[in-house]
């Protein structure tokens, strides 16, 4: 698929979230997959429900394609995530809640 394609099949429905701001990850000018950063206090549905620093954010991440999945890109895509989000002076912590079948 195309940045456009990816863009009008879930950009709708990820704006419609308030806190989250999304990503989506490119390599060499393609989409590779999609990741999303959210302020953890009060994120809702059991999540964090303890968390009180309001600079606490949360990531989610995928590689959209299972080929490319082995390369090291999941890891490439976190890392520069976690950059981008620490350049903002108000974030204190990030965290993640990878799925226990996810075996990497």
């Amino acid at each position: 698929p195309t940045l456009a394609d990816v863009q009008e099949q879930y950009l709708p429905s990820v704006l419609a979230q308030e806190s989250v701001t999304p990503y989506i990850a490119m390599l060499n000018g393609e989409p590779i997959g999609y990741a999303q950063s959210y302020v953890a206090l009060g994120s809702g549905d059991g999540w964090w429900e303890e968390e009180t620093d309001p600079g606490v954010r949360g990531i989610d991440q995928l590689l959209a394609n299972a080929s490319q999945l082995g390369k090291g890109l999941g890891t490439k895509l976190v890392r520069a995530l976690v950059e981008l989000l620490f350049n903002d002076p108000e974030v204190t912590k990030i965290q993640t809640d990878p799925s226990p079948s996810n075996l990497r």
